[in-house]
């Protein structure tokens, strides 16, 4: 099924389609796109409007190809500019683009058009417009950076139009995810005359072979900070694991920092450290902590009143699963909830506050005491969204060398890793999916849409494979013949691939969702953040292929296209 234009939106453009190019036609030509466009070059302009900017870049030589989603006023451009007329066709983002010849285009031009596409899209989007580039081409976006015409409240102008005014990092954040780096920034005024509107430009080159960036402010906060205890760590390593599979519960604010909400990084604190303080064998998480409880963690007591409510029902495999279903005794519950408090003001007190050095100006997290929220700075971020895969394992290596340290050196470093890489025991995860699937009278594969012959022959796929999510949620767990899931192994399934079964990956996440409710939607949270009761197939399908395609650029994963 594909997106269509907000109706609304679209319909302003069309009805009003005279007056719009009109207006266009009556401010200058961008002076920007020629210096930064080279004649010669092929572009394509999505969005293009009256076609005025177009117009001016062809009597310029450039190679212009135009698509503008409301058909009206691609009649007035034709009307307007006939020498490229021939040139403009009907299109929108993200999958209603004409079929192009040719290998790409030299530089794509989004000018006043993201800001129009939902959340929803926006991804698929970012997606397509890489497909139309030629491998090291360009693309040049621009937002808006202020817009006085927004109804408050709400996420239109007064006339009906979507309006989505996000910050800067983030529309960065969303491309470098999938390949591309920011060569240039510039920030105008309205060229329509309107005083409260502002505008900001985006160049970005498209490099396949990925990007490799800095990391020096990660490095600074392992190597500055005095380290009395493995908070910093933790609070690094919940970072790179939000970034990389959770960003649904992430906000954005205003101010283009993000926001994480404190009761997941404690609760991601918990798992952490729940192998650590498990162990028979004393293992210090802060210098001079010893088994007499002489300068303890902040927190281990109560962690350990947990450790012992699980010890004889399967440890913390058996906490998760009543977590995720809800299960707790009153017991259990005001014990996790006392230990939450106290994991919440360690994170708050300890890491957040002292990381990058207390009080400095340029601090890497924040606390707002209004949100409950973690500020982290945009440029961390993004360190962590594009590299977060490669900086967890750096962090684990420096966690295990740091708690090795503290015990005097008694443990071996590689049995400090095995703990810190322990997770709740998989197969128990899997095993919900695998009893719904097998239920089925004629199961589908979800890659081949062969019929399971029987039980044995049906396997439980880690649609994004295990090896590089480590993540069990149901929406990742689709039933696969046996030899679908032997050839697929540890890749990823191709984009075509994934949008040739989109239905019927939808069908397994809805009878997911219908036998455990509670759970597919707490971990849909982690993808999309808060599920809408209509709707949410289509914006989980978009988190899916988001998570697909960024993990291939970032890991460089082999991909696979079904047998």
């Amino acid at each position: 099924m594909s997106i269509q234009p907000d109706p609304q939106t679209n319909s302003y453009y069309s009805d009003s389609a005279v007056e719009i190019a009109e207006r266009y036609e009556s401010a200058p030509p961008d002076p920007l796109f020629p210096q930064i466009i080279p004649r010669g070059t092929s572009l394509l302009d999505i969005g293009c409007g009256s076609a005025r900017d177009l117009a001016h870049l062809n009597s310029l030589g450039v190679k212009v190809t135009g698509i503008e989603p409301s058909r009206q006023l691609l009649e007035e451009a034709r009307r307007l500019h006939p020498e490229i007329s021939d040139r403009l066709y009907s299109g929108s983002l993200p999958d209603n683009l004409p079929d192009f010849p040719g290998d790409g285009f030299d530089t794509v031009l989004l000018s006043a058009v993201l800001m129009h596409i939902p959340d929803s899209a926006l991804f698929n989007s970012a997606l397509a417009l890489r497909g139309l580039l030629k491998p090291g081409g360009g693309l040049i976006v621009s937002v808006p950076l202020e817009r006085g015409d927004i109804t408050p409240g709400t996420d239109r102008t007064a006339d009906g139009r979507l309006m989505f005014l996000r910050p800067v990092s983030r529309i960065r954040l969303l491309f470098e995810r999938l390949g591309f780096e920011l060569t240039n920034r510039w920030e105008s005024s309205d060229r329509l005359g309107r005083g409260d509107v502002r505008w900001v430009t985006l160049q970005f080159l498209y490099n396949t072979a990925g990007i490799s960036r800095p990391v020096e402010i990660i490095e600074r906060i392992i190597n500055r900070d005095t380290k009395t205890a493995t908070y910093k760590l933790a609070l690094l390593r919940t970072c790179c694991d939000i970034a990389q599979k959770e960003s649904g519960q992430i906000q954005w604010t205003p101010a283009g920092d993000v926001a994480l909400p404190v009761e997941l990084v404690a609760e991601k604190w918990l798992e952490y450290y729940w192998p650590l303080m498990e162990s028979s064998r004393f293992l210090p998480q802060t210098r001079g902590e010893t088994p007499d409880f002489e300068k303890p963690v902040a927190f281990r007591a109560l962690l350990n009143n947990l450790i012992r409510d699980y010890s004889a029902a399967g440890s913390l495999s058996a906490y998760v699963s009543d977590r995720d279903s809800g299960n707790f005794t009153p017991a259990v519950s005001a014990a996790r909830n006392k230990l939450l408090t106290k994991l919440k003001n360690t994170i708050i007190k300890g890491p957040v506050y002292y990381s990058g050095g207390g009080s400095s100006a340029d601090k890497p997290f924040n606390w707002d005491k209004r949100t409950q929220s973690i500020l982290v700075s945009a440029d961390l971020w993004r360190e962590f969204a594009l590299l977060g895969h490669w900086i967890r394992d750096s962090i684990l290596i420096r966690w295990a060398g740091e708690s090795r340290r503290m015990s005097g050196e008694e443990w071996k470093l590689s049995e400090v890793l095995d703990l810190l890489l322990r997770i709740p025991d998989p197969e128990r995860s899997v095993t919900a999916a695998r009893v719904l699937y097998t239920a089925l009278d004629s199961p589908e594969c979800v890659w081949t849409g062969k019929i399971i012959p029987g039980p044995e022959k049906l396997h439980v796929d880690h649609a994004i494979p295990f090896s590089l999510w480590r993540d069990n949620s149901l929406w990742n767990l689709l039933p696969a013949a046996a030899g679908a899931n032997g050839s697929k192994g540890d890749k990823l399934p191709t984009l075509p691939l994934v949008q040739k079964r989109k239905e019927v990956i939808i069908g397994y996440w809805k009878l997911s969702h219908q036998a455990y409710p509670d759970r597919f939607r707490r971990e849909a949270v982690g993808m999309i953040g808060p599920v809408p009761e209509v709707n949410w197939e289509n914006l989980l399908f978009s988190t899916f292929i988001e998570a697909v395609e960024t993990t291939a650029v970032r890991r460089g994963s082999e991909r696979w296209n079904g047998i």
